[in-house]
This record gives structure tokens, sequence and C-alpha cells, in this order.
């Protein structure tokens, strides 16, 4: 329950694939021409229609249990809900040996409300291994996670790894980044757990 933490909400849980018929969304595409509707028949076209329709509602639907930063900063969700995840968030990624970071642009504030300055680089705590993922190796990205860690703006620009080692403890931090997005870089670049 614990190892994937949800710090802005998460798609609804009983989101079920099968009550939307995917299957006569394609099967219209099908039908339509160079990804256009088919315009000279009407039923084809309710009918794509119809099932497009569904499924575009049954996705807004599953979204309600996600918050935004700003739901998060205009009291529009359960704020007692969101401090108490954004608190356990701090104390496993204060207490993790490795972090894995998809998908995460960090936002200065992001950053301050789940704890990532604990995976700053020092001398002293856990070692840590700490990888992220910067899909198409953005510099705005890689400026920002090199401060947030390392205290400079340019040791993410290439190579995509970095490792700082102490030379008063036998104590490391090791970063790792990867320029594939979450499912490249989970199955190609980074180690497993």
């Amino acid at each position: 329950e614990e190892r994937i933490l949800h710090v802005y909400g998460k798609v609804h849980k009983d989101f079920d694939k099968e009550q939307v018929p995917l299957e006569k969304i394609i099967e219209g595409t099908k039908h339509s021409r160079n990804g256009r509707l088919p315009l000279d028949n009407y039923e084809e076209r309710h009918a794509y229609l119809h099932y497009k329709q569904q499924i575009l509602d049954k996705v807004y639907e599953s979204i309600d249990q996600i918050s935004t930063i700003d739901d998060v900063d205009q009291d529009r969700c359960d704020k007692q809900k969101q401090q108490e995840i954004q608190n356990l968030a701090k104390t496993k990624i204060k207490e993790a040996d490795i972090v894995y970071i998809l998908g995460f642009g960090f936002d200065e504030k992001n950053c301050e409300r789940i704890g990532l300055q604990a995976l700053a680089g020092s001398n002293s705590g856990p070692e840590r291994k700490i990888y992220f993922t910067n899909f198409q190796n953005k510099n705005l990205i890689n400026k920002k996670a090199s401060r947030l860690f390392l205290k400079q703006p340019d040791l993410f620009l290439p190579p995509n790894f970095i490792q700082k080692r102490s030379m008063s403890l036998p104590i490391f931090q090791y970063y790792e980044k990867s320029v594939k997005d979450v499912y490249g870089a989970l199955e190609s670049d980074f180690d497993f757990l």
C-alpha cells in the first residue's frame, strides 16, 4: 500500500475498461477515412460519436480523486488528507535507500511539499540511490534537479549520472537520470529494487 504514494490523488481505482466498449471505438475509427468521421453514413457516425463520448465521460468520472497544486493551495480538496499523504511521503523519502522519481517536474513548491530536499547530497545519512526521469532531456528539468540535489545548476547535463563520494565517510549519493519515458526508464535504464 505504501510503496507507491499518489501525492495528488490517483485515477479512480474502480475504472473498468470493460464498461467502455473500446473495440467499438476502434471499429468506428476503421470505418473512418484518414482518421475522419464517416460523414456519408449517419448510423456509423452516430455510433462512433456515441462510443467516443462514453469513453470520455468515463475518463472524466475516473479523475474525481485527482487534486492539482492549485486545488491544494486554494482549499478545493481534502486538505487534511493531502497533508497526511505529504507527511507520509516526507517520512518515506527521508528513510529510503532507493528512490524513484518518475514523471516529476521538480517544481520548487512540490519538492518542499514532499521533502525531496532530504535527498540532497551530504556526507551524513543513509547511503542512497536516486533515480529520476527527464523525458526528452529537458534542460529546465536538469537544472532544477541539479539545484535541488547538488546545489549547482549544471551537473545533470550529460552524462546522465553523478556519484558524489564523501572523503571522510564511506557514504555516497548516487543520482541517475533517464531521458526515456517512465516505462522505458523502468524497463531499460534503472536498477531494480
